[in-house]
């Protein structure tokens, strides 16, 4: 090796450099291999099928805000919750907003259920998933959010729409 090349070579900077271009390489190298990484993880969890445990339980309500909506939507929810407290469920938690449907009765039965299951329910505190308007969603109505209380689900999903290093925020009901 000639003197100028091993000057190059043992030169601290010209190592310095090439370290730096080395983890460089080594960290572009890892976040382009993620997406393939996490697809495989999603192919790998698909594979194999076992019976569902029966422990967690979603119900999804996807009614619009008219108020025949919110009144079935509100007898469903009380429906729901009695059954699932017969049934002995530990945690219950309602990701869908609570809003008043018009009639008092109604809203005072489901509004006795939340408080009568107390910490046993869990709601869903408002979150805006984006700058689309069909994204945000309405928040609990005041005799419902301080009944349970709340929690946040503000978290960020990858492509696939998986969440990775969930790090859950708790508020209390009174904000």
């Amino acid at each position: 090796m000639s003197r100028s090349a091993r000057n190059f070579v043992t030169n601290p900077r010209t190592r310095h450099v090439a370290i730096a271009m080395i983890v460089a390489a080594l960290v572009a190298m890892l976040t382009l291999m993620r997406p393939l990484d996490i697809t495989l993880w999603s192919l790998q969890s698909k594979l194999f099928w076992h019976e569902p445990s029966g422990e967690i339980v979603i119900i999804t309500d996807e009614t619009g805000a008219s108020s025949k909506s919110v009144t079935s939507s509100n007898r469903l929810i009380v429906e729901a919750l009695e059954q699932l407290d017969s049934a002995g469920a530990t945690r219950i938690a309602i990701d869908t907003p609570l809003r008043n449907s018009g009639v008092p009765d109604l809203d005072t039965k489901l509004n006795d259920a939340l408080v009568r299951l107390g910490n046993r329910v869990i709601l869903a505190a408002p979150v805006d998933q984006g700058i689309e308007e069909t994204a945000l969603r309405a928040p609990n109505a005041d005799r419902f959010a301080n009944s349970a209380p709340l929690v946040s689900s503000d978290l960020l999903t990858d492509f696939l729409g998986f969440v990775w290093q969930i790090e859950p925020e708790y508020a209390s009901s009174a904000g």
